[in-house]
């Protein structure tokens, strides 16, 4: 089903994703993501990782919604409803803008709520097993 470029592109978007929650310190200061110690509390975790859900799940609903109108469904969205059975794999397969879209959404709540990098990585990693877990059906 992947084309050449659709596998690059994702591929690009996975590695501007590393860039974001890894190795980029520029972007750390930017958005305010602590790198050192003391690592956070549970209880700090928790409050974070619960306002990051409200605000992805609210951004997300948005953007998907928009996805799915006319214009942005025919040249944009049509790739992930490429799959017809449900599946995990599902959740990843997108063109490369929509990624960039939604992982918009996961992103933003970081820069407005900043974490520890910890923080960050439990984010993406939660947000990659919802993603599987929502499209299996």
């Amino acid at each position: 089903m992947y084309t050449h470029i659709q596998i690059f592109c994702q591929q690009d978007v996975n590695f501007f994703i590393h860039l974001l929650t890894c190795d980029c310190i520029p972007i750390h200061q930017i958005s305010g993501i602590r790198t050192g110690l003391p690592l956070p509390s549970p209880g700090e975790v928790a409050v974070q990782l619960l306002v990051y859900m409200l605000m992805e799940d609210y951004l997300g609903y948005w953007f998907h919604r928009c996805l799915h109108s006319e214009w942005f469904y025919d040249k944009i969205h049509y790739v992930h409803h490429e799959f017809r059975a449900p599946m995990g794999f599902a959740g990843a397969h997108a063109h490369w803008s929509e990624s960039l879209v939604l992982g918009f959404a996961a992103f933003v709540s970081i820069v407005l709520v900043p974490c520890h990098i910890t923080t960050c990585w439990l984010w993406f990693a939660i947000r990659g097993a919802v993603g599987a877990e929502i499209h299996c059906g």
